[in-house]
């Protein structure tokens, strides 16, 4: 995924009452979790990263910040969702939201397992580890309440999930990302003009008839829960 790196703060256009930001999913949500994993998917080398502030790899699977990152920022929370993975995190790092989210991951527990990169199972199980690690620092009333105030966002191969027994209301579902703009697509199987011109191959990226609007069409609305489709193009417009 390919995103331009932005310039100056994004600040928040409206009062939010949004505590934090949690996202679980695939190499396009990936900020870093697959970095000290046995994988071969990893993207802590240039030239992933170029476009970021320092112009250092983190694990993005991207030149520069990722939607989620864009998202944080727009809401006013943070510039960069961190990696869970992370163990250099201040208690207000995370208490602000982290990224779950491991390259090559599915919800097909046989696909990341094939890879030795974190199942979706075992990230809402690392959103159960955080609150008892949270907990411990704020207290459980405090907790829940940031939890139930979060944003959760999940970008995958598909929008089966379910976390709401976790204490997570609203959540975001990011519909198919331009895969055929990914590096390796670009590099293996580039689109017109060849892999010396480097153009996206749109014949493997998802088409309009995905796009949704941002803030996102509402798929489920609870008494204390909404659950929203996202497309990931209209949020990099």
């Amino acid at each position: 995924m390919f995103l331009a790196a932005g310039k100056g703060k994004l600040h928040r256009p409206f009062n939010n009452t949004v505590s934090a930001v949690f996202v679980f999913g695939d190499s396009t949500v990936d900020v870093g979790n697959n970095n000290n994993l046995m994988t071969i998917l990893k993207s802590d080398f240039r030239p992933y990263g170029i476009d970021l502030p320092n112009k250092k790899p983190t694990g993005r699977f991207s030149n520069g910040r990722l939607v989620t990152d864009f998202i944080a920022a727009y809401a006013g929370i943070k510039e960069f969702v961190p990696a869970y993975s992370d163990l250099q995190l201040s208690i207000e790092d995370l208490m602000t939201g982290v990224s779950f989210a491991s390259g090559a991951s599915g919800f097909d527990e046989k696909t990341p397992s094939s890879f030795g990169v974190i199942t979706m199972k075992k990230q809402v199980e690392n959103l159960r580890e955080y609150t008892t690690k949270i907990a411990k620092k704020i207290g459980k009333k405090k907790t829940k309440t940031l939890i139930e105030k979060s944003v959760s966002i999940v970008s995958a191969g598909s929008n089966d999930i379910f976390i709401g027994s976790k204490g997570v209301r609203n959540v975001a579902v990011v519909g198919l990302s331009q895969v055929g703009c990914a590096p390796a697509v670009v590099t293996l199987n580039p689109g017109d003009g060849g892999m010396f011109e480097r153009k996206c191959n749109d014949s493997m990226s998802a088409g309009p008839v995905l796009s949704f609007y941002w803030p996102g069409a509402e798929l489920k609305e609870g008494p204390h829960s909404m659950w929203a489709l996202v497309s990931c193009l209209d949020l990099a417009q």
